[in-house]
């Protein structure tokens, strides 16, 4: 029939909140204002291929499309994760796929640079989910989410509430209320794992559970939005709760504390990413431009020679000691 819809979904890192019926529902309302026969979700960041996001709209753009102003935090670029279409398009994607790009040989290894491939050259047959009704990715998402006792799952009201758009309440429902959630990219499974223990535990205890997405990406979100001070209580927040990301959240953490103008946390914070990791030559020369601009020159000159001694061909040490050597000359 030429009215069957089917999904094509990830099989390991994806709760589907709602019934498959649901999705179908959604797919085919017209108050989703989908006029395409496959949607594939939508992430923030282009992968695999940066350059890629060349021949993409840019978000307001793409937002636009769907008649409505930017997602708060825009989703723009095809993630392969999740798609839902009908049967006749999928079919004749999949053919193309496999007849014309080589399955994934040629555009691969990885599967979503061919379908990148094929949304650019048809975009009569392919739109994106860019309002997140039917899919939310969680890669370098800020937003809490809210398990119930049934195990529904709702995107936290307060942050939706960012976008400027009127959706009406259908809309607006359907935004908080995706119908699966997807792990995608190394934070976005950091939250899809908090989000599974927080969805068993709530179903369990009969109880309304928020969890907060991972420190680090948040702190990458507000840094991008120009919320600094937020962005430091989230790299803080991931120095202690995400193992994996502590030096860089580390660093980041001293990076926003001296444009912050607090220098004595970014010093500290920058000896503990030369104790993480030795010879760490930004942390190092960083720490050494704060001494300069304090006059200590003979601190400065001490940092900069410990990078130079790690990294002798550098030629930004090379240019800091010259720098400092003039200062304590």
């Amino acid at each position: 029939s030429p009215d069957t819809v089917v999904a094509l979904i990830d099989g390991y890192d994806v709760l589907l909140s709602s019934s498959v019926t649901q999705l179908k529902e959604r797919f085919i309302s017209k108050e989703s204002g989908f006029k395409h026969p496959i949607v594939f979700a939508a992430e923030r960041s282009m992968w695999p291929d940066d350059a890629l996001s060349l021949l993409y709209p840019p978000p307001l753009e793409s937002n636009e499309l769907r008649n409505g102003s930017p997602h708060p935090y825009p989703l723009q670029y095809l993630n392969s994760g999740t798609i839902v279409g009908y049967l006749w398009a999928v079919r004749l994607m999949l053919r193309v796929l496999r007849d014309e790009y080589g399955a994934v040989s040629l555009c691969g290894p990885d599967d979503q640079r061919s379908f990148h491939k094929f949304f650019l050259e048809n975009p009569s047959l392919v739109t994106l989910d860019y309002d997140g009704i039917l899919f939310q990715t969680l890669h370098y998402i800020a937003q809490p989410l809210i398990v119930d006792g049934s195990g529904m799952l709702y995107l936290d009201n307060a942050s939706l509430a960012v976008t400027t758009r009127t959706f009406g309440p259908t809309l607006d429902k359907w935004r908080r209320t995706p119908c699966i959630f997807h792990g995608n990219a190394g934070d976005g499974k950091d939250y899809f794992e908090m989000i599974s223990a927080a969805w068993t535990s709530a179903i369990r205890d009969k109880s309304v559970v928020t969890v907060d997405p991972p420190g680090y990406s948040t702190g990458i979100v507000l840094f991008e939005m120009g919320d600094l001070p937020g962005a430091r209580a989230n790299f803080e927040r991931s120095i202690k709760e995400e193992p994996r990301n502590a030096l860089e959240s580390m660093y980041n953490y001293a990076v926003l504390s001296n444009q912050l103008g607090d220098n004595d946390a970014a010093l500290s914070a920058y000896d503990e990413c030369v104790k993480a990791k030795p010879g760490h030559i930004d942390a190092l020369l960083n720490s050494a431009n704060i001494y300069l601009t304090r006059g200590d020159h003979d601190t400065a000159k001490r940092y900069v020679e410990i990078a130079l001694s790690a990294h002798p061909d550098s030629a930004l040490a090379k240019h800091y000691y010259a720098v400092v050597m003039e200062k304590v000359q």
